[in-house]
């Protein structure tokens, strides 16, 4: 049994990426309503796998799915479990707390928030389906579109709200290790699966604690990203949890 699970590689590091989710969801009460609402504002970009693959990698998925359909029932393991982590790892590091920038206590108070919200989320999905489709005819390879899109999102963002850069970075920064580490226990459990799975001779083929380039940027742009798009989505500022 365990031997047929551990065949499906994507779901394995869908797992593995859960675990630390799990960690922070469990001691951090006060982030899990983040967690849940980034969760399911990621849902959506499990549809882009076809973007990446078979480019960029070829993992095995249950049922053959992203072969079949373009996308797997992987994909929304790890989007969801990756927009969990970035918008809580920062806070979770570093201890810190939200709080609402309006002096009203709870950011649906005010009648206009929710359709506020759901705008700028559907303008968010808008703005990057448009950078998708502009990268796809440039005929850029989607995983350093990827950076774009998440980098140009995050200093969009930055624009409004500026005392969310350091946060941003940190955010980035710890998400890349974590990242990292997850990867190395991928790599533990595949020896050389960066190799045979991962398509690194067609892109830059540099390695980091023998883990491609690509997917340590991937990490920090998603870090990035993530931790400054729910703060700036729910006009939320960092402080330190006392």
């Amino acid at each position: 049994m365990w031997s047929s699970i551990l065949s499906y590689n994507f779901l394995i590091l869908s797992i593995i990426l859960l675990i630390p989710v799990c960690i922070i969801f469990l001691v951090r009460k006060d982030l899990r309503i983040v967690m849940i609402r980034m969760g399911l504002i990621g849902i959506p970009f499990a549809f882009t796998e076809n973007l990446f693959y078979p480019d960029y990698w070829e993992p095995k998925s249950l049922g053959n799915l992203i072969e079949r359909w373009g996308f797997g029932l992987e994909d929304f393991l790890f989007v969801f479990g990756l927009a969990c982590l970035t918008a809580t790892i920062y806070p979770a590091i570093f201890q810190k707390k939200l709080e609402p920038l309006e002096k009203f206590s709870d950011v649906f108070s005010s009648s206009e928030s929710p359709a506020r919200i759901f705008s700028i989320i559907g303008l968010f999905f808008f703005i990057v389906f448009l950078m998708v489709l502009v990268l796809v005819v440039s005929k850029i390879p989607m995983i350093y579109g990827s950076f774009v899109i998440m980098i140009g999102m995050g200093i969009i963002m930055l624009w409004f709200r500026r005392d969310l850069l350091i946060p941003g970075l940190l955010g980035g920064i710890s998400t890349t290790i974590v990242y990292t580490i997850i990867c190395l226990f991928l790599l533990a459990i595949y020896p050389g699966i960066f190799q045979f799975t991962w398509h690194t001779e067609k892109f830059m083929n540099i390695y980091l604690l023998s883990v491609p380039l690509e997917e340590i940027l991937y990490g920090f742009s998603a870090g990035f990203s993530g931790t400054i798009f729910y703060p700036s989505l729910f006009r939320l500022r960092f402080i330190l949890n006392h």
